[in-house]
């Protein structure tokens, strides 16, 4: 299976022609679609909504428990193999999707580590300017 995403866009002169191409922003909905993705290509025939918010979830609590150091699609697919590895870990999360309450991944988390990752590439000059478009695309 591969994958292909970024936090951020490629600029021009890492890209041929002179085009830049930005992929999808990795949050809690891409999180959710790649573990449903993971899913299916294990064999699910119907994927569970619950089970990948779980899943998702459950990842993002090891990211705050410092178990890897980013929120990728990289860190994802190396989590989601302990599944492919593990029949108790699978036991253990399918478990946990038919309770009662299910537990969403948070998108505040998503949302602060892309932040950082943006500041940390473009500065803080680039952040307040893609504020100041959303605000005004949302003007008008």
């Amino acid at each position: 299976m591969f994958i292909l995403a970024s936090n951020y866009p490629f600029p021009v002169n890492i890209l041929s022609r002179g085009r830049e191409i930005t992929f999808p922003v990795f949050d809690e909905s891409r999180c959710v679609e790649m573990i449903e993705d993971f899913l299916a290509d294990f064999g699910l025939k119907n994927v569970n909504a619950d089970l990948a918010a779980v899943i998702a979830s459950s990842y993002v609590e090891e990211f705050g428990q410092k178990k890897f150091t980013e929120l990728s699609p990289r860190t994802l697919i190396r989590y989601l193999e302990n599944y492919r590895r593990d029949a108790a870990l699978r036991k253990r999360i399918l478990t946990l999707s038919q309770q009662e309450m299910i537990i969403k991944p948070d998108a505040q988390i998503f949302y602060e580590f892309n932040i950082r990752s943006l500041r940390a590439l473009y500065g803080d000059d680039y952040i307040d300017r893609l504020r100041e478009e959303r605000l005004k695309a949302l003007e008008g």
